[in-house]
């Protein structure tokens, strides 16, 4: 697997009602709220971008034209940026099927809320170098920010349990997935 290209494409799963956020998400969808006078998503434009990500295909369902109208086709950002759009209420799994072919073999699939201080080269060089056909990043979560969802093992995730109900959790996954 080491001779794996780099991927140049992130996948951004930005399809949600956003539900938690209203009245906020009533006209406009959560990664759209801004922070800093910047709606969040485009943060994470700009970092995909500084990352050496050329391509963006972003995965929407809940008022889409309110993204694809602010960020077009990424050129004022300096990145290429298209499109898939489903429901709203379409799942994860969902989306990433319905755009497949759009997809290119070794792709980051991230969150549209999630922002995270990404250094791609030092994920990328652990992904080659462990064999696994996919790689997802898990947050230590010592401070207790949230309820822990994972339970790690000699570097792979054991347990994923989107309940956190399991004894023993240690760690929540954030997405910033590399994937086969």
């Amino acid at each position: 697997m080491n001779d794996l290209r780099r991927p140049r494409q992130a996948v951004i799963l930005a399809g949600g009602r956003g539900t938690r956020l209203q009245p906020i998400t009533l006209s406009r969808p959560k990664p759209m709220v801004e922070f800093h006078d910047i709606p969040f998503l485009e943060y994470i434009v700009e970092m995909l971008r500084d990352q050496g990500f050329e391509r963006v295909l972003m995965l929407l369902g809940y008022l889409p034209d309110v993204i694809m109208d602010h960020f077009g086709d990424g050129s004022s950002l300096g990145i290429e940026i298209t499109y898939d759009v489903t429901d709203a209420d379409d799942l994860t799994a969902y989306r990433v099927q319905n755009a497949a072919d759009r997809i290119e073999d070794t792709f980051l699939l991230l969150y549209c809320d999630n922002y995270w201080p990404m250094r791609f080269e030092d994920m990328w060089e652990q992904f080659k170098n462990s064999g696994a056909e996919g790689q997802v990043t898990i947050y230590s979560n010592s401070d207790q920010f949230s309820k822990d969802s994972v339970i790690v093992k000699d570097g792979m995730v054991d347990v994923f349990d989107r309940s956190r109900s399991t004894p023993g959790l240690a760690g929540l996954e954030i997405s910033y997935a590399i994937l086969r």
